[in-house]
């Protein structure tokens, strides 16, 4: 039976943190980390911070005939967002003396409880991530962007071009649905790919949804109306029942078309080549499969920091594209707000740990904490584009 000496709490500590780094790193190098691709990392120095830039509006316009000084004066407006960060953390507490005893129970439970962490540690944007695509249509402020717009927007309440002059047009980055509205020209509503069950499209439907959806992309101007914005699709993502489908779009040289067209086959290889979105993201997190409740937290219309708890619904056949403006624009689109990132201490009613505590000491246990303060945010919404089937 060993004592609980100030040593072997220090050497069980550096044991419990060795586990937690190597799930760390392990969780890390596996193939099923997406998160990093299409969220940015955004670093804060408060509890929150504003971030503003100006909008792209300069136009050059005719002034008119020669010497009559007729040039119209602009000036410049910026748009702002708040993005806020919120404590996040979980705990173990072990007694003392299953330590003392060490019949197994105390030891493998922190020690398990270390593995779980660490790979809980760096998993965990990945979820904030798919929670952020799953709650991105949600109408209650929660998935606000900074133009006050659901971050995923539809041609029923589109985004603006330009949200000091909504003269200049509007954007939907989310088709389903109709194809008729007037205040998105061209909005192609729902897009189907997949290949089975309800609504199923065979491949040359989908590679023709596939064209719309790229066509919905490019057609986005910039604030001043005029110019496209010349977004560069980069990523095409969707849950794991779409990836035959996805794969498809993205590297067949040949599909079979439908008899009603002709039969045969058609050569897609020159138009994959164009685009070259590379190998699908497959997305698990959001897959019919997934429903649960999680807090949402946003900063609501009056600047309060505040959450709501919502709950997450995935699907089979809805999917997305993701713009390279994603990680290159001043702002980026889905967001990893970090101000600290997650830490583990160690608390005991001895020496060695992170702290010492009375209480602690009193009741004979142990205590592990881990806490980060972070939170996900939602950017620019014209760098991700989601498509529905209905």
């Amino acid at each position: 039976m060993p004592d609980i000496t100030p040593q072997f709490v220090m050497q069980y500590e550096r044991r419990m943190a060795a586990i937690t780094e190597n799930e760390y790193v392990r969780r890390l190098a596996a193939q099923n980390t997406w998160w990093n691709k299409i969220m940015r990392p955004t670093p804060i120095e408060g509890k929150t911070q504003r971030l503003t830039w100006f909008l792209d509006t300069a136009l050059i316009e005719p002034v008119g005939p020669s010497g009559t000084g007729a040039i119209d004066l602009e000036g410049m407006v910026a748009q702002s967002v708040e993005l806020p960060t919120f404590r996040h953390g979980k705990g173990i507490e072990v007694q003392r003396d299953q330590l003392e005893d060490l019949d197994g129970t105390g030891l493998n439970a922190l020690a398990k409880w270390s593995e779980n962490i660490g790979n809980e540690t760096a998993y965990y944007p990945q979820r904030l991530g798919a929670q952020l695509l799953l709650n991105g249509a949600n109408t209650d402020g929660s998935a606000n962007a900074y133009d006050g717009v659901p971050f995923f927007a539809d041609a029923s309440n589109p985004h603006p071009v330009n949200p000091f002059d909504l003269s200049k047009g509007y954007y939907a980055n989310w088709c389903h649905g109709s194809s008729s509205n007037a205040l998105v020209k061209g909005y192609p509503g729902a897009l189907p790919i997949h290949s089975y069950g309800s609504g199923n499209v065979t491949a040359d439907v989908a590679y023709q949804n596939y064209a719309q959806a790229l066509a919905c992309i490019q057609s986005v101007r910039m604030p001043n109306g005029v110019d496209p914005r010349f977004l560069t699709p980069r990523y095409i993502c969707g849950p794991q029942a779409l990836a035959p489908r996805l794969s498809m779009l993205t590297d067949a040289k040949f599909i079979a078309a439908a008899a009603a067209s002709g039969g045969g086959s058609l050569d897609v290889s020159g138009f994959i080549q164009r685009y070259g979105l590379g190998e699908p993201l497959i997305i698990q997190e959001i897959s019919a499969a997934t429903s649960y409740s999680s807090a949402m937290p946003f900063v609501n219309t009056g600047g309060v920091s505040t959450w709501l708890n919502e709950t997450m619904t995935g699907s089979d056949t809805t999917w997305y594209i993701v713009c390279q403006e994603m990680q290159t624009t001043q702002l980026g689109g889905l967001l990893l707000v970090q101000r600290k990132p997650f830490k583990v201490n160690y608390y005991t009613g001895d020496s060695g740990g992170t702290a010492m505590s009375m209480e602690l000491d009193r009741m004979n246990k142990f205590e592990y904490h881990v806490q980060g303060r972070m939170a996900p945010a939602y950017g620019h919404p014209y760098t991700i584009f989601r498509f529905d089937a209905s």
